[in-house]
């Protein structure tokens, strides 16, 4: 069969198959040996910060958001509490927390509590989902860098960015300063900050962390008169809210701005049924509405107090229900001198002193919707079906491996470390004071392994029973009688579970060697380190230029072969032909 090719000059030439077959065997061999000099992908591009090695998805159950037309303009900058418990690899005081969106953006967020691994963290979010959508809105929980250090709280992803401009004062009441009096920060930018007057127990427990316990008698929070507080000028909405818990039935101040014979803006107090109550006072008029239930209980409840001057009425909600609305009879500037007090009516005098505890206390200068307070004590009430937490998921690193450090004896006195194999039963090593243990890669290397110059990363995991918690960690090769670490020696030393990172210089493992990583106790304490391992409590992960241990550049080595066969076939048929 005779076939023809047009060549660049336009003149028609005679080939043959053989000889397409030819040219297109070395396309083949270029596309393949490019092939195989082409780096290897790096991390996922969809992971947001490389220098944080965990995340966990983070699910707000679109069922607890109340139904609305357009949830992205009702639910703008909520602030969403998220509450898990049985969390690791975080810094002890949590700095390392941060929030996206599912698309990777940054979100602000405030700690308000970490220890333990136990969260209480607020997170500026525009939810998207409501109950009348079918899918959730999804964020991720990023942590696990043990250089992050706490973002300025007026940075863009900054604690009081959480607060948006119609936040007048936010007052955890959680546990800070703990025991008695001390000051109590205001979370927004205003910088409302109360102080704890009498005996206030300030560590006591809170709907949400902790909360700040009055004896009934003379003790109070008070939060001061800075402009942003006064509130009350014609024609302003606001709303008043708090969590509060108590066993009396009595009159009894949860919040006021109090200064009758003037007018006063709001007052939030607990009656001698039990019930609650939210009223105003021009200096005549004084509308007021009252809340349906027994909350004097020893229950916490949430009661709001809203004042809508579009819609000339006030309203109260308890538990996120409406219990009652009526006009708005005032006229004219409901505006004093007087401080805000938290728990008390005067500053100066013991009436309607509070008995029980306060929570979660917010002033806001705009009329929060039904649906806004009703979904924010839904989320408030039960943060841990609000929220779902997934499971933990590493940093992807692109052409690095991960070896889970086991219990399983490798002979030496050696222990086995697996790659990318978590589920070896838990267990314990002990490294005893001054000593060092041994774990080795769970195959010899099937050839001759150079390692350059990269960042090993890894995570040391001590049990409850270790009395001495700071090692010192090593990688390199191990020939069945001695460790040989990586070129300089390059080691980390850590001190408490968390991660690690080693900057190991260029290494190889011989054929027939091990991959080895060493931990060592190195201060003479007389102690011992009971190193958790099995499952995925403590691991090792080699850099980005990871040779593919155990085959040397396995793929590359099998691509340069096929290249080399299809280059010899090129040149046997241009022989034949």
């Amino acid at each position: 069969m005779k076939e023809y090719i047009i060549t660049k000059k336009g003149s028609v030439v005679q080939t043959s198959s053989k000889r397409l077959l030819a040219l297109a065997s070395v396309v083949l061999f270029a596309a393949i040996l490019l092939a195989s000099i082409a780096p290897t992908a790096s991390a996922d591009p969809d992971w947001w910060n490389d220098n944080w090695q965990y995340r966990k998805m983070v699910t707000i159950d679109h069922t607890k958001v109340l139904d609305v037309g357009d949830p992205s303009t009702t639910y703008a900058n909520f602030p969403v509490l998220v509450n898990a418990t049985g969390l690791s690899n975080i810094k002890a005081d949590g700095v390392d927390i941060r929030f996206t969106d599912s698309s990777g953006n940054q979100l602000p967020r405030e700690i308000e509590y970490y220890s333990g691994g136990t969260l209480y963290a607020w997170v500026n979010v525009t939810l998207t989902k409501d109950a009348g959508d079918s899918t959730d809105d999804v964020l991720y929980m990023y942590y696990g860098n043990s250089d992050a250090t706490e973002p300025a709280v007026d940075s863009t992803y900054g604690s009081e960015n959480v607060w948006d401009a119609n936040y007048m004062m936010v007052q955890h009441l959680g546990g800070t300063p703990a025991g008695y009096g001390g000051t109590h920060y205001d979370s927004t930018s205003n910088d409302n900050d109360g102080t704890a007057r009498g005996g206030v127990t300030t560590d006591a427990t809170g709907q949400i962390d902790g909360a700040d316990d009055f004896d009934g008698s003379d003790d109070f929070v008070d939060c001061g008169g800075n402009t942003s507080l006064n509130i009350g000028a014609t024609g302003q909405s606001y709303s008043v809210e708090a969590w509060f818990k108590t066993t009396r039935k009595d009159l009894q101040s949860i919040s006021e701005k109090w200064q009758c014979p003037n007018p006063y803006p709001y007052c939030l107090r607990g009656e001698a049924s039990g019930t609650v109550m939210f009223a105003l006072y021009d200096g005549t008029n004084d509308p007021n509405v009252h809340g349906s239930q027994d909350c004097a209980d020893d229950q916490w409840h949430q009661v709001v107090g809203v004042r809508d001057a579009s819609t000339d009425t006030i309203r109260i909600y308890v538990d996120g229900s409406l219990n009652e609305e009526t006009t708005d009879t005032t006229s004219g500037s409901l505006q004093n001198t007087a401080d805000l007090l938290i728990g008390r009516r005067f500053a100066d005098q013991q009436s309607f002193a509070f008995y029980g505890a306060i929570d979660e206390f917010r002033i806001s200068a705009s009329a929060r919707s039904a649906d806004w307070i009703n979904t924010s004590y839904n989320n408030q009430n039960s943060p841990s079906t609000f929220c779902g937490f997934g499971g933990e998921e590493q940093k992807p690193c692109g052409s690095c491996q991960r070896w889970y450090l086991s219990s399983t004896a490798a002979g030496d006195g050696s222990y086995k470390m697996w790659k990318g194999d978590e589920t070896k039963p838990a267990g314990t090593v002990t490294v005893g004071d001054e000593g060092e243990q041994i774990w080795l890669a769970d195959e010899t290397a099937a050839g001759n392994i150079s390692f350059p110059a990269d960042t090993w990363t890894g995570r040391i995991t001590f049990d409850a029973s270790s009395s001495d918690t700071t090692v010192r960690v090593w990688v390199g090769e191990w020939n069945g009688s001695t460790f040989t670490p990586s070129a300089a020696g390059e080691n980390a030393t850590i001190g408490g579970s968390g991660d690690f990172s080693i900057s190991a210089g260029e290494f190889g493992v011989s054929n027939g060697e091990w991959l080895a990583f060493r931990i060592q106790d190195h201060d003479a304490d007389g102690n011992s380190s009971v190193v958790s391992v099995g499952l995925n409590s403590s691991h090792l992960t080699s850099g980005g230029t990871d040779p593919a241990y155990p085959i040397p550049e396995l793929p590359a080595m099998i691509l340069f072969s096929v290249g080399l066969l299809v280059l010899t076939g090129y040149f046997w048929l241009r022989w034949k032909n």
